[in-house]
């Protein structure tokens, strides 16, 4: 076990970090890896693209994960690669405050290929 920074306790503790992959069709977990250690945790992306391409003969088309998983040079390959992904940013009192005060011509709504999706997303540069 290795010492993991938990934000919601603020502190670390001894901790281990798992990467499960779950596939949108099936809504099966098609990947998991319960042995990550923290040095290893910016290449578990590239990892996971690396057994779909051997399970399924394609790089996978799209991709969902948390924005602190990975780095911007892992992304950066993924973007080289052709693979679109989405990161997900915990949601800070700012950020929903930034949210809320965005104003209505920010926001457009996207039309997604799964039952009862219509988002409104809002494209913003963060630091």
């Amino acid at each position: 076990m290795e010492r993991h920074y938990l934000s919601k306790r603020s502190r670390s503790q001894k901790s281990i970090l798992v990467f499960l992959a779950q596939d949108a069709e099936s809504h099966v977990f098609c990947y998991s890896r319960a042995d990550l250690l923290k040095r290893e945790q910016a290449d578990a992306v590239m990892d996971f693209v690396k057994f779909w391409k051997t399970a399924h003969g394609e790089l996978p088309p799209e991709l969902v994960f948390d924005s602190k998983l990975t780095t911007y040079a892992k992304l950066s390959r993924l973007n080289q690669m052709g693979i679109t992904f989405m990161t997900l940013r915990r949601r800070s009192p700012a950020i929903v405050r930034e949210v809320a005060n965005a104003p209505r011509s920010a926001w457009r709504t996207v039309h997604l290929d799964v039952p009862h999706a219509a988002p409104h997303v809002s494209d913003s540069q963060s630091d």
